[in-house]
């Protein structure tokens, strides 16, 4: 009949479905094989310059920094190992100023150096630390950064501002802001910019790195905006929950 001939083929999707599933994990199981084995060469050589340079208090932050950014980087793989599986909130106490600055050291010597870039810090020391997710938080102002390093091929400004205690509708919040002096963004983008759309960085780039950008600040209840500045630079806006340890 017409209805067991219909049921039969719902069952053959639903096993397709599955047999592809089990296809993508059994792949991703085989891409953190794959990736563990470099990272654990990464760490091996950072714990002999560690040795190496032990009296340099700098260079051991920075160091300590790159082992924290290598560990995330094998936990993100870890949870490819079952790509339906959705990543928990990890709530604890974070320092945002110390979060920008330690990624701020970071991209001074990976990028800053290298493309003449300048920064320009106004951090509001009176912001506690706030109950929110690290990581989530640490993503969010790597992709920022990184885009506004891409604006300035011929070197140029970036800045970042925090302010403590803004009142939005009754509710408290801590606002990030991070600005390039680069030519800004086209109106065209700046209308679609948190969709993954073709971006301004080729055909090749799908813009999916800002469409992260807002699901992950989405995840922590707060709500983020970009525009260009009066000088006419690209310019984000973060407001974070400003949701103290109890």
């Amino acid at each position: 009949s017409n209805i067991y001939r219909y049921q039969k083929l719902a069952t053959e999707q639903d096993q397709r479905v599955e047999d592809e599933r089990t296809r993508q994990n059994a792949e991703a199981r085989k891409l953190v094989h794959e990736m563990n084995n470099p990272l654990g060469i990464i760490r091996n050589y950072l714990e002999v310059l560690s040795l190496k340079l032990t009296d340099d208090e700098s260079v051991q932050n920075q160091l300590s920094t790159l082992r924290e950014e290598i560990d995330r980087i094998g936990n993100i793989a870890l949870r490819m190992k079952d790509t339906g599986a959705p990543e928990d909130l990890a709530q604890g106490a974070v320092n945002i100023n110390e979060l920008i600055n330690n990624l701020m050291g970071i991209f001074r010597v990976s990028h800053f150096s290298t493309h003449g870039i300048s920064e320009n810090l106004n951090l509001d020391q009176k912001i506690p630390s706030l109950t929110s997710d690290r990581n989530r938080l640490k993503q969010v102002l790597t992709n920022l950064i990184k885009n506004a390093v891409e604006a300035l091929p011929d070197g140029g400004t970036i800045s970042i501002t925090t302010r403590d205690q803004v009142n939005i509708n009754g509710s408290q919040f801590v606002e990030l802001k991070i600005r390039d002096s680069g030519p800004g963004i086209p109106g065209q983008i700046l209308d679609k910019i948190f969709t993954p759309i073709e971006s301004t960085k080729g055909p090749n780039n799908s813009g999916l790195g800002l469409t992260i950008v807002k699901n992950l600040i989405t995840d922590l209840d707060g709500s983020i905006s970009c525009g260009n500045s009066m000088e006419g630079g690209a310019e984000f806006s973060i407001m974070l929950p400003r949701k103290l340890e109890t």
